[in-house]
């Protein structure tokens, strides 16, 4: 086999293992661009429950206050009636 052919087809080669690295190097860039997506929904959701989880908690403290005073009053009511 002559060397010029061999060369040529190193070269055909070569081009071809290129367009092949672009084209997974552009399908591996849609993948992560995927998975980032993900990653910022999944923190998203976990920001959103995270809030509605203080929140709940706040609304339960409050009323938990309410009942306290509610109860001392009442108590206090009925130690003044004694």
């Amino acid at each position: 086999m002559l060397l010029s052919d061999l060369v040529k087809n190193t070269c055909t080669d070569l081009k071809q293992v290129s367009v092949t690295i672009q084209t997974t190097l552009a399908e591996l860039k849609k993948l992560q661009d995927k998975q980032e997506a993900s990653i910022r929904s999944v923190q998203i959701s976990y920001d959103e429950q995270l809030h509605k989880i203080q929140e709940t908690r706040q609304k339960i403290l409050a009323a938990l206050d309410m009942l306290e005073k509610k109860t001392l009053q009442e108590m206090k009511d009925t130690l003044t009636n004694l």
